[in-house]
């Protein structure tokens, strides 16, 4: 997680059930566009809810799973 801060993300969660690696959820900004479009990170789900529509984005690092939304 220090690694990420350093990098200028924000981190907003981390999450450990014990069934699958270890999450941390980003808060979606430009840096997290710049890995999707880089190829270094994949959308991994979409949808609608009562707040519109969202996109979740992930990619593996330090075996972590790095997550964000965007809205």
């Amino acid at each position: 997680m220090d690694n990420l801060s350093q990098e200028g993300f924000t981190v907003s969660q981390f999450t450990v059930d014990g069934y699958s690696r270890p999450t941390i959820t980003l808060l979606h900004d430009r840096r997290c566009d710049a890995l999707h479009k880089k190829g270094h990170a994949v959308r991994y789900a979409l949808g609608t809810d009562h707040q519109g529509r969202w996109e979740k984005y992930q990619f593996l690092q330090d075996n972590c799973r790095i997550t964000w939304e965007v809205r």
